[in-house]
């Protein structure tokens, strides 16, 4: 008689076109040493390289961990919104995230993060430090070290949004299920219609539902692939986003106030946009680039006197860093 295992971690890993990078991210997976049972739901959006034939294998050596879904044609490329095909497929109490280009590093990861989340219920989710790589897996700039590392583990909520979109990268998440199995259908609708990197949506999620803890601990790579058009950061490495990702934060605020009534508050985060958009400007002076600048500005509440007091703040920062 087959007895049903049950699922304590589903995670789901969307692939598309990773064939350099897939063995690596697949090895993360399986060689997480747990005492619970998990699997990993490995998406092929139609690859047109070797992706899926990589799934395949690992599919057939590790049939009770891998299970693999191919697609003929491309399912992005139709507006179909991938990870809430997965998650339905999902039959873990805690959903884990990582896609194909990137890939975890510390064999106790999950183990790690279930025990936390096991034994706290207040907290919705959990996230870790990864290192930044770049497409050969060495270490990448200080700049995008410091986003994603902490140096102390922290417990965040609704505040730490002020100042910042997300609260760690997608490759970092694990967190409960039940965040969308208890969300009305008009909910789980408006939430997935969201046009937001994934990160940000979640991060706002996971703090309308409860604390999230993150270990100062290095437990996955992001990969940050800024060639090619298989990556989100390669497809917008030239691109002035600043406006346009103010927008999609107002679209997750105004999402938590009306489903969750909590007020997400990311002003702070606003202000750091439109230093940038008036950098980008300045460095790269076009129409386009002008309209975009007094856009953010203008979300963001930022006057010329608040550009000049903060130009004049990070002149100083420089000069004391000996870097001026």
């Amino acid at each position: 008689m087959n007895v049903k295992k049950t699922v304590m971690v589903s995670i789901l890993c969307a692939v598309y076109n990773h064939e350099n990078y897939l063995k690596q991210c697949l090895d993360g997976f399986i060689k997480q040493k747990t005492n619970f049972n998990y699997e990993v739901i490995v998406h092929d959006d139609a690859s047109t390289d070797a992706s899926a034939e990589i799934i395949r294998k690992y599919a057939e050596e590790y049939p009770e961990i891998i299970k693999p879904i191919y697609q003929k044609e491309n399912q992005y490329s139709k507006g179909v919104k991938i990870f809430q095909s997965l998650y339905l497929k999902a039959q873990g109490k805690y959903i884990a995230f990582c896609e194909g280009d990137d890939y975890w590093i510390d064999e106790n990861k999950l183990q790690l993060q279930i025990d936390l989340l096991e034994s706290h219920p207040e907290y919705s989710a959990s996230t870790h430090n990864e290192i930044v790589v770049d497409v050969s897996g060495n270490p990448y700039s200080e700049e995008y070290q410091a986003i994603y590392r902490e140096k102390t583990d922290r417990i965040l909520d609704k505040t730490f949004i002020y100042n910042f979109c997300k609260v760690a990268h997608t490759a970092s998440f694990v967190y409960r299920s039940s965040l969308y199995a208890e969300m009305s259908k008009d909910c789980w609708n408006a939430y997935f219609d969201i046009k937001a990197n994934g990160d940000m949506k979640m991060s706002a999620l996971f703090l309308a539902n409860g604390k999230v803890y993150h270990f100062a601990r290095d437990m996955a790579c992001y990969r940050f692939v800024n060639s090619g058009t298989d990556s989100w950061s390669s497809r917008n490495a030239h691109k002035n986003l600043c406006f346009d990702t103010c927008n999609q934060l107002e679209d997750i605020r105004k999402f938590i106030q009306k489903y969750y009534n909590i007020e997400l508050n990311y002003n702070g985060y606003y202000k750091k946009r439109a230093y940038e958009s008036i950098h980008i400007f300045l460095k790269y002076p076009s129409p386009n680039n002008y309209i975009i600048m007094r856009s953010t500005m203008r979300l963001a509440r930022y006057s010329f006197v608040d550009c000049i007091c903060e130009l004049y703040r990070r002149i100083c920062k420089k000069i004391q860093r000996k870097k001026w």
